[in-house]
């Protein structure tokens, strides 16, 4: 049996199609538009993070100084008592505080650089790993905070890096201190930030105005 399809209710039929095809279109369009309006408000919100971190974030700006003589122990190892203070310059606390200084001999196979870039990795893996636990928390304007260190040159290094046993400044190579000091920020957990300075070691005795800073190497005379 045949049946002839009424032409009008065919005609409305596809025209109810495509007017929902038209709706459906119309409503992914507006999906769309609402994922990239929220992937840009997203994007200003970490833009504004980033700007306030900036702003608001920790400063930390140490000082060091001797805190003592030199000296030099029976297996020749030189330690060097340092009196280092931390304060915080900045907007907001400073957390998981971890300061790492240590004593570099200047030679032709070594670059302070590096060794600096080293040591910041170094004290910024401390100060997330011991952030809870053993870094200091240091709030802006607070008292300073202070630290006694006692570093030294090992017997080893100076034989190494010394020439006929004698490591001196007048033959061209210094002793520097390098200090970093590592922390973390309470307004971005994702933020690292380390300070850094390197520290000339030198003698100034106005007794002895011409006199040479020097490591000697256990078992050699003074020359």
């Amino acid at each position: 049996v045949l049946f002839r399809s009424d032409g009008w209710t065919l005609g409305a039929a596809i025209a109810v199609a495509g007017f929902t095809g038209l709706l459906v279109y119309i409503g992914w369009r507006g999906v769309l538009i609402g994922l990239g309006t929220l992937k840009a408000i997203e994007k200003q919100n970490d833009q504004a993070a980033k700007h306030l971190g900036l702003i608001e974030r920790p400063w930390l700006s140490p000082t060091v100084k001797l805190n003592g003589p030199l000296t030099v122990n029976s297996a020749g190892e030189v330690r060097i008592p340092l009196l280092i203070q931390v304060a915080n310059v900045g907007k907001s606390p400073a957390i998981g505080i971890q300061i790492n200084p240590a004593v570099f001999l200047e030679h032709t196979d070594r670059n302070i650089i590096k060794e600096r870039k080293r040591l910041c990795g170094e004290t910024i893996g401390r100060s997330v790993a011991n952030a809870n636990v053993f870094g200091e928390m240091l709030f802006p304007g607070a008292q300073p905070y202070t630290v006694q260190y006692n570093i030294g040159v090992s017997a080893d290094e100076i034989k190494n890096y010394s020439i006929e046993g004698i490591y001196n400044a007048r033959r061209a190579y210094n002793v520097e201190i390098i200090l970093c000091v590592g922390y973390l920020s309470t307004l971005d957990e994702s933020a690292r930030h380390c300070t850094a300075f390197n520290y000339h070691l030198c003698r100034l005795d106005p007794q002895q105005p011409n006199a040479t800073f020097c490591f000697i190497e256990i078992g050699r005379a003074h020359v």
